[in-house]
């Protein structure tokens, strides 16, 4: 998690950061419980900024049941993340869910989703005009499926009161197709040209090979791909058990927890290290994914997007309710706020 707490951890990544040349960071979680001044301002000071999501195991919209998962409690979560977050110059946005909508039958969360948009952006209104503070940007993740455009028609549409603000998803690229017009991203530039909000990926970087070579990265940044995407975040970066890390730490300190810098146990052949370095908390093992990465990143920065100017909001239609679902069923039906709205304005004068 990215807080205050966790300084050490997160002094020793910025670093790392700053050798790839990244500026965006995507963040799984946030506690809104923690500090994240000192965290943010790090993070800003190196020039990065944060995507980050709002959900919580305890406090989501289920995909089991959105219209109960839809509650009071669940909202306040949202909210108080929010407010922690949009202190922040370099928080970039959030994720209402990622995946949530992966399938025909889950579809029925869109109707709870825009009514979530539709409160968030009711709730950060409210707090500007009472406090000043800052309307970030609200999107949602693709759930990699078939459905995944005429899901984001429909967040997309209506009024902007309750419409998405930009949308993310995957693309993991296979390195046979890459170059061959058969790759994840070829097809997704087809999918969403049409599309009017802004659209990043989340998650990129296909590991079929050893080391990654990472020739996608040079897709994503093309002036054809740039024309539809703003760009997107490599998955991942310290090695886990799924074997995507660009780098992995052996922790030497017992006060460090394992956990903190991913699994070494999961390390990659020596054949795959480019780099053995020593620091503070252990022994850090650069891969060959970490440089490959480094690479293809410095050959787009002189890339410019080939689209002319800034992408405008996505126009709603009368019928927009039914690009969706293709008819009006109950669960096509967008709920009623749950919020006590009064009890919210009292919260907020009481700041």
């Amino acid at each position: 998690m990215l807080q205050d707490s966790r300084l050490p951890q997160l002094q020793h990544d910025v670093g790392l950061f700053k050798e790839l040349g990244v500026n965006t960071i995507y963040v799984y979680a946030i506690d809104h419980t923690k500090d994240h001044t000192r965290a943010m301002k790090m993070l800003e000071d190196a020039g990065i900024y944060a995507l980050f999501t709002i959900t919580h195991p305890q406090h989501c919209i289920s995909r089991a049941d959105p219209q109960a998962s839809y509650r009071p409690e669940t909202l306040d979560v949202f909210f108080r993340k929010i407010d922690e977050m949009a202190r922040f110059p370099n928080s970039l946005g959030f994720l209402i869910a990622s995946g949530l909508i992966n399938n025909t039958r889950s579809e029925i969360c869109a109707p709870v989703i825009t009514a979530v948009v539709r409160d968030l952006k009711k709730y950060m209104k409210m707090k500007q005009q009472a406090t000043g503070q800052r309307i970030l940007p609200v999107g949602f993740g693709g759930g990699q499926y078939d459905g995944d455009v005429k899901v984001l028609n429909y967040l997309a549409a209506g009024d902007e009161s309750s419409r998405i603000d930009l949308w993310t998803c995957t693309a993991f690229a296979s390195d046979q197709n890459l170059g061959k017009g058969l790759n994840r991203l070829d097809g997704l530039v087809a999918w969403y040209r049409h599309v009017k909000i802004p659209i990043l990926i989340s998650e990129y970087g296909t590991n079929t090979g050893d080391p990654r070579t990472f020739r996608d990265a040079a897709t994503l940044y093309s002036p054809a791909t740039t024309a539809v995407f703003s760009g997107g975040c490599v998955y991942e970066f310290w090695q886990g058990n799924n074997n995507y890390g660009l780098c992995s730490l052996e922790v030497d300190n017992p006060k460090v927890p394992v956990g903190e810098f991913g699994n070494p146990s999961r390390r990659k052949a020596s054949n795959a290290v480019a780099e053995i370095r020593q620091v503070d908390a252990g022994t850090l093992y650069i891969f060959k994914d970490f440089v490959n990465y480094k690479q293809r990143l410095a050959e787009t920065m002189d890339v410019v997007a080939s689209a002319d100017g800034a992408p405008e909001p996505a126009q709603g239609t009368e019928n927009w309710k039914d690009s969706l679902f293709g008819h009006k069923p109950s669960d096509d039906v967008v709920p009623e706020s749950c919020v006590d709205w009064a009890e919210v304005e009292r919260g907020i004068g009481s700041v």
